[in-house]
């Protein structure tokens, strides 16, 4: 297909950017009432939130199904896209009556456990995301596509729309063993909201490591105070732990990795310096992931290479203050 003519090129540039807009916005809000339903433990909650969900479906699926909607535009400027955008239009009814029929259900027997509707929530929300995953490829390929959309389009929105369909979309699981850090800071509602931000971004299928690992730093350094001084301290460290590890194993581009081990190596400089009485109780989470490091280090020597001197820091540290605190005897 040519490009379109300059008339035709500001009607798209219009339509597009304003379908695009509201996409980026409404998954926003989809994305926020997931993160809620995955934490309730309230069967009416739930259903409260269930149908918010259904609210914000209906509105976002309508918007899409409009004539100046996302999924009609990508029918009209990308005839190569349009079997799949139709697929993605057909689903929409199919979503809306799985999320109906729960509610009601729900509504029918008010005296369900939460657990006995968890499978059928999930199984909704495992469709969501895959149909969020086909529509975001689908966004991905047709605005990077030379198929009808001008290129002054593509080169100022590809971008924008990339970094925001990555960070908007639907469906992220936090881990339980996870949410333990939303525990020890749900007293402190500036520090929880952080914490579950952190969480929502390093659980995302496409994490952008280089703000999250700041994110994560910032977190485990700036919030230490809170985490240690809870009764599951040594839970909350050692997810901390993982997620400094998880990091130095996958972070991208790969430079990122070596910030990752030297941002782990100060974190836990701090954890042997601060944690007084209480660093015995935060070894073994401490030690399970060196160990996990320890196949990272063999498959990259520059990371060990990085890491060694501070271990070393850290093991004096460590030793240092326990038998300061009396926990280890000296031995002649």
């Amino acid at each position: 297909m040519q490009p379109l003519d300059s008339e035709g090129d500001v009607a798209s540039r219009g339509s597009w950017s304003t379908a695009l807009d509201d996409v980026l916005d409404e998954h926003a809000e989809l994305r926020d009432v997931i993160v809620q339903m995955q934490e309730a433990t309230d069967l009416g909650v739930f259903c409260g939130l269930l149908e918010r969900l259904h609210g914000l479906l209906e509105t976002h699926f309508e918007r899409e199904e409009r004539e100046e909607g996302v999924l009609r535009l990508i029918g009209d400027v990308s005839p190569g896209h349009r079997r799949a955008a139709k697929d993605l239009l057909a689903e929409h009814p199919k979503i809306l009556a799985k999320v109906r029929d729960l509610i009601e259900r729900i509504r029918a027997d008010s005296d369900l456990p939460i657990s006995a509707v968890e499978s059928e929530a999930t199984a909704i929300l495992k469709r969501l995301n895959e149909h969020d995953t086909r529509q975001t490829e689908l966004l991905r390929d047709t605005i990077s596509s030379d198929l009808g959309i001008p290129k002054r389009i593509r080169e100022t929105r590809s971008r924008a729309l990339e970094v925001n369909l990555r960070r908007t979309a639907v469906a992220v699981v936090i881990p339980e063993e996870q949410k333990v850090l939303l525990e020890v800071t749900a007293d402190h509602r500036g520090v929880h909201e952080n914490t579950k931000k952190l969480l929502w971004e390093i659980n995302h299928r496409y994490v952008g490591w280089a703000q999250t690992l700041e994110d994560l730093h910032r977190r485990a350094m700036g919030d230490f105070g809170h985490h240690v001084a809870h009764e599951r301290a040594a839970d909350a460290i050692g997810v901390l732990c993982d997620l400094y590890a998880r990091a130095a194993e996958q972070a991208s581009p790969p430079g990122l990795r070596e910030t990752a081990v030297r941002k782990f190596m100060y974190y836990l400089e701090k954890v042997a310096r601060e944690a007084g009485d209480r660093l015995p109780r935060l070894l073994p989470p401490l030690d399970r992931t060196l160990d996990r490091l320890g196949a990272v280090f063999r498959r990259d020597p520059r990371l060990a290479a990085i890491a060694s001197p501070r271990l070393k820091r850290f093991a004096e540290t460590a030793i240092k203050v326990i038998k300061r605190d009396g926990k280890v005897e000296e031995k002649g």
